[in-house]
């Protein structure tokens, strides 16, 4: 930065109106212009604690970025589906998608066994061509200006790429590459009013309780998303009959925790279990032994 362009930022923050005053007051302004208005994702867990007031109708809303995280094979692109699915049958909220690891087709019948059909708003890109942030802002504000897209998929974190030229530490530390992908996603969040629902991976082992730490790569992700979501399916009892080669390697049901809410604070977990092509909150019976 030249010294006539620091000159002249300091003069437009001398013209800034900004003045010092008590918080409760603050607070009074600020209430008047806030938009309370949140979308119901379907799973009345999340609904519930997901709101600034206890009046409001909870969920997500625009400038939100939810982190859907599980090992692989664990349901992320299922529950994203199924979230996408929901917002646009309770709430006519229409879906973007870029999808990198399913292809369309694929995507296509998932949400037709949700029941999903050709009149409900799903759009994607034709051909994922790129991962970079400057393409993917672009087909955001398109699917905005013809179909009035709301909530935006993109499956997954790893094949994006920041608008910035990485620098030397960032190119060294993947980590810092991601956190800033999930800046800049924030950032198209806000300025375009979205809800941006961004499956990521992790390095646990399904069969324990997952924690922030164990996002692939970076906990980092977590701090610049408004909710996270972690996954992990039910590994099957290990049997020692005949027929063990025959069961399948998981239970039907997947535990999810919502690991961080910057809305309403609290971070309960709870079950689901797939049903009808989608992901549906279920009460699980209480088993006493796991062999």
């Amino acid at each position: 930065m030249n010294f006539e362009q620091k000159l002249q930022e300091e003069i437009e923050e001398e013209k800034a109106h900004d003045p010092i005053m008590p918080l409760w007051e603050a607070a009074e302004e600020k209430f008047k212009t806030t938009n309370f208005t949140r979308y119901k994702t379907g799973i009345d867990t999340i609904d519930g604690v997901s709101k600034l007031r206890e009046e409001d109708k909870g969920g997500f809303a625009g400038g939100d970025v939810i982190i859907i995280s599980a090992p692989t094979g664990n349901g992320k692109t299922t529950l994203a589906a199924t979230l996408s699915h929901s917002m646009f049958k309770n709430e006519g909220l229409p879906s973007l998608w870029f999808t990198y690891e399913v292809s369309i087709y694929q995507l296509w019948q998932n949400f037709q066994a949700m029941g999903t059909d050709k009149n409900d708003v799903m759009v994607v890109p034709f051909e994922h061509t790129t991962g970079k942030m400057e393409w993917v802002e672009k087909k955001i504000k398109e699917a905005k200006e013809k179909y009035w897209a709301k909530v935006v998929v993109i499956d997954h974190l790893g094949f994006l790429t920041p608008t910035q030229k990485m620098n030397s530490n960032m190119s060294q530390n993947y980590a810092s590459f991601l956190t800033q992908i999930v800046r800049e996603l924030k950032t198209i969040a806000v300025r375009e009013d979205i809800i941006i629902i961004l499956p990521a991976h992790m390095i646990k082992a399904a069969s324990d309780d997952p924690t922030l730490k164990d996002i692939g790569h970076s906990g980092g992700i977590a701090q610049e998303a408004d909710f996270v979501i972690l996954m992990a399916r039910e590994e099957a009892r290990k049997s020692k009959s005949a027929g063990a080669l025959m069961e399948d390697y998981y239970t039907p049901y997947t535990k999810v925790i919502l690991a961080k809410n910057r809305i309403g604070g609290k971070t309960p977990s709870f079950w689901m279990e797939k049903k009808d092509g989608k992901l549906i909150q279920t009460f699980k019976p209480y088993e006493q032994t796991r062999l």
